[in-house]
C-alpha cells in the first residue's frame, strides 16, 4: 500500500468477520469463539476474562487470538473485484469492539439500498517509551490496521 489509507467498500454484514482462535498442533483450530460463545453452543471458559487476561493467555500459549477478516472492494475502483485484509491485531480487535463495529456496520447495511458501506482501511503508526515489562524505558513502535465505517454507500 503507498499510502497509510485506503477508501474502500464493504457489501453487506459478513463483509468483517471476527473471531478468537486457539490452535492446536494439526491445521485445524481446538477452540473457536466469538468471544461469548464457543462454536459448538457452549458458553465460552474465558467469556469473564479482560481483554489484557486473554491477551496474556494467548501469549502464554494457552489462550485463543484473535482473527479479523475484511472483505472489501476499492472505492474509486470497484471493478477490480474483492479483496481480503486479514490481521490478528489486538489493537484492532479491541478497537471493533469498543467502537461496536459489527452493529454499525449493520446499521449502515439496513440503511442502504445496496447494501454497501463507505469506509477506511488505514495503517497506523504507534509509537511509545515502554513504563513496565522488560522493555521499560525503551521506545516501543509498531503498525497498527484501522477500520474505520463511514457510512452507507
Amino acid at each position: 500500500m503507498d499510502k497509510p489509507e485506503l477508501a474502500i467498500i464493504l457489501e453487506g454484514k459478513s463483509a468483517l468477520r471476527q473471531r478468537i482462535i486457539l490452535w492446536g498442533r494439526g491445521p485445524a483450530s481446538t477452540n473457536e469463539s466469538d468471544g461469548e460463545t464457543l462454536s459448538d453452543g457452549s458458553p465460552d471458559p474465558d467469556a469473564e476474562l479482560t481483554f489484557q487476561e486473554r491477551k496474556q493467555k494467548a501469549r502464554d500459549g494457552v489462550g485463543a487470538e484473535p482473527q479479523i477478516e475484511v472483505f472489501f472492494r476499492i472505492a474509486d475502483h470497484e471493478d477490480l473485484g474483492i479483496f481480503k485484509f486479514q490481521t490478528g491485531s489486538w489493537s484492532m480487535a479491541q478497537d471493533l469492539a469498543r467502537d461496536n463495529a459489527e452493529n454499525e456496520l449493520a446499521h449502515y447495511v439496513d440503511a442502504s439500498r445496496s447494501g454497501k458501506v463507505k469506509a477506511n482501511l488505514k495503517l497506523e503508526a504507534v509509537e511509545f517509551a515502554a513504563k513496565s515489562s522488560p522493555r521499560a524505558g525503551q521506545l516501543v513502535s509498531y503498525t497498527q490496521p484501522v477500520l474505520e465505517i463511514k457510512g452507507a454507500a
